[in-house]
């Protein structure tokens, strides 16, 4: 199968500084092979399987207790996603010492940065885009 690493700023009102960093680790494969997803999620213990609309079906892990879990324990078969995998554990690190406006600010830049080691197309919410004022970022 395939699998994706990846860090997002979510946007949220009720988030300290308008938004949240969210970390999450999916599997993916065709839904005649969902059986091995769910064995895989029974064998791991987080996350769920979900079906998409194109014949493809999802094992998503999301926080950074799964995925920190889980990617502690790929870390030694990791190739092409090691330097990703390193900047989650950098940001999962960095999340416990947020307690300003800056700090967030910095840790916005660290999620920015792993855009750069994955395909990404559909990212809306980049730091260089956002500007941390009165206890929110904003666009």
């Amino acid at each position: 199968g395939d699998g994706s690493i990846f860090c997002q700023l979510v946007k949220g009102q009720t988030y300290k500084y308008g938004y949240h960093v969210r970390v999450s680790l999916v599997f993916y494969q065709r839904k005649d092979k969902r059986w091995f997803l769910l064995k895989l999620k029974d064998l791991l213990g987080y996350g769920y399987v979900r079906d998409r609309n194109d014949n493809m079906s999802e094992y998503v892990i999301t926080g950074s207790v799964g995925v920190l879990a889980v990617l502690q324990l790929l870390k030694p078969f990791l190739i092409l996603k090691a330097g990703i995998c390193d900047k989650i554990f950098e940001i999962i690190e960095l999340k416990k010492s947020v307690n300003s406006q800056e700090d967030f600010r910095k840790l916005s830049l660290l999620v920015h940065s792993t855009a750069l080691l994955n395909y990404s197309k559909n990212r809306k919410n980049m730091s260089d885009n956002l500007l941390i004022k009165d206890n929110s970022i904003s666009p």
